[in-house]
């Protein structure tokens, strides 16, 4: 089971703080895609700049996720 977290807007996208999926050994790029066909328009948002965590350290879109994983997604930060 992987633990899939949401934070500020996205959260409000999804409509939850956190997802568990029944998945393993995919990249984080398929998750994505998992993740867009429970929420459509949730790939667009995540592709626009947020940040993706895969066990607390920034992590790549090759990188594999596995059973017990937490992936933590946060959107674009902006500020000035």
């Amino acid at each position: 089971m992987v633990s899939v977290k949401f934070f500020a807007g996205l959260r409000e996208r999804v409509g939850t703080s956190e997802i568990k999926l029944d998945i393993s050994d995919v990249t984080l790029e398929e998750l994505i895609g998992i993740l867009d066909e429970k929420t459509p328009g949730i790939k667009e948002l995540i592709e626009s700049g947020a940040t993706i965590a895969l066990n607390r350290s920034v992590a790549k879109l090759t990188d594999v996720v596995k059973d017990k994983d937490v992936v933590a997604i946060f959107p674009p930060v902006s500020g000035g």
